[in-house]
């Protein structure tokens, strides 16, 4: 599974940039190369009611 949050991560771990440890994300390019899945311990998510036509049935 992919977030948002690794993007810029992954973009700036292929340039070369060393990206710090207290980012959230993880870089995807291994994974990418490799083929293999990418595992992690969580997931970060956000819904809004306003976003959500039925809260009962999102």
């Amino acid at each position: 599974m992919c977030m948002s949050i690794d993007i810029s991560y992954t973009i700036l771990a292929t340039a070369g940039v060393e990206v710090p440890n207290i980012w959230p994300g993880i870089n995807l390019l291994p994974g990418i190369e490799s083929g293999k899945k990418i595992r992690r311990d969580m997931i970060f998510g956000e819904a809004r009611a306003r976003d959500i036509a039925n809260l009962h049935k999102p």
